[in-house]
Order: structure tokens, then C-alpha cells, then sequence
């Protein structure tokens, strides 16, 4: 049985034409969402490390700081 030779992968000018242009709309297309609405990147918090002599009183004060963030937002809520 003879092997069958392999399609050739050459495209017409008009088709290279039409990839190249549609991948062009495409880049400028994302490019402009880009610009619209841009991703703001948060850093994310290390965290405390185990081996951190008084952990518990640091996660102890973390805490007592979120709380007291959380109550003085609520107070300037009912103020407004």
C-alpha cells in the first residue's frame, strides 16, 4: 500500500489576507476593552508567619483593628 502524501499547508493570498486581518480586529478589539475597563491587581496580604513568637496577640490585634475600622464606618453611616 502506497503512503499518502500529506496536504500542503501553502493558503492564497486572499485567505492570508483575511487571517491576518481578522487577527488585527481582534487585537484591537481587546486592546480597546482593555482601556475600558482595566483589572486593578491586589496584592495579597503574606500573612503571619508560624514561627512568629507572640502570633496569637498580633492576630488578636488585627482583629480588634478590623472591628474598630468596621464600627467607625457604621458610626459615619448613621451620621450621614
Amino acid at each position: 500500500m502506497v503512503p499518502k502524501k500529506h496536504k500542503s499547508k501553502r493558503l492564497s493570498i486572499k485567505q492570508q489576507k483575511k487571517i491576518h486581518t481578522r487577527s488585527k480586529e481582534k487585537h484591537r478589539k481587546d486592546k480597546r476593552d482593555a482601556k475600558r475597563n482595566p483589572h486593578k491587581r491586589v496584592n495579597k496580604d503574606p500573612g503571619i508567619p508560624n514561627l512568629l513568637p507572640f502570633k496569637d496577640k498580633v492576630l488578636k490585634e488585627i482583629e480588634g483593628h478590623r472591628e474598630a475600622v468596621k464600627e467607625e464606618k457604621l458610626r459615619q453611616k448613621d451620621a450621614r
